[in-house]
């Protein structure tokens, strides 16, 4: 149960670093020289996906309480691995590094 929530607070500490204080060099595969997108959305919009990744992490241990284990997981692993790939579309794909 602890560790759902030092998960996400550590979670929650990353969105802050990269969402707000732009320090984008905490991103697998990213590159100053190689990225040509907008810096700026790029850090806002992944700090906002990492904070939903933290908030969700850290109300687990409650949903699990409240819904049962095997729902509250399936649903859980569902959105981490929607949010994740969206993210990593931010980096890779063409469109997204359009200014």
């Amino acid at each position: 149960m602890i560790n759902y929530i030092i998960g996400g607070i550590i979670c929650l500490l990353f969105a802050y670093l990269i969402g707000v204080k732009k320090i984008l060099v905490l991103l697998i595969n990213y590159n100053d020289f190689t990225f040509l997108g907008d810096k700026e959305k790029l850090s806002k919009r992944m700090g906002i996906i990492l904070f939903i990744i933290g908030v969700f992490t850290i109300f687990m241990p409650l949903l699990l309480m409240v819904f049962g284990v095997f729902l509250i997981k399936s649903i859980y692993i569902a959105i981490i691995i929607a949010l994740v790939l969206l993210a990593s579309l931010f980096i890779v794909v063409p469109y997204f590094q359009i200014k």
